[in-house]
């Protein structure tokens, strides 16, 4: 799994940002903070999973890219339409994929 540098945070976690991140790489994360993952194929926008099931095999092997964390479920589905509009004001089209593949080899931890 990797982990985009300019991850986007829900206003909930926005003062325990390092807390977070120091979670999120030790695969920590309580189940009640959120992580939002570009999908490994191109058949929906955006993965939304709890923040415990990082802590499984597969998702450690995964090539998905974790780009947002909210501190709910709702907060993550209002970051996730934040996230493709953001995008499409950016670009023109919602393609995480596209969009993050453009970025350079830095943006990512």
């Amino acid at each position: 799994m990797k982990y985009f540098r300019y991850m986007w945070i829900g206003r909930s976690l926005d003062g325990r940002r390092t807390e977070v991140f120091r979670k999120l790489k030790s695969d920590s994360l309580p189940k009640s903070v959120y992580v939002l993952a570009v999908p490994e194929t191109d058949t929906h926008v955006l993965d939304i999973y709890p923040g415990n099931v990082l802590k499984h095999k597969y998702f450690k092997k995964s090539q998905q890219i974790v780009i947002g964390l909210a501190g709910s479920y709702d907060e993550a589905q209002e970051l996730s339409g934040s996230i493709v509009s953001s995008v499409y004001l950016e670009t023109g089209s919602v393609r995480l994929l596209d969009y993050l593949e453009k970025l350079p080899e830095d943006a990512y931890v």
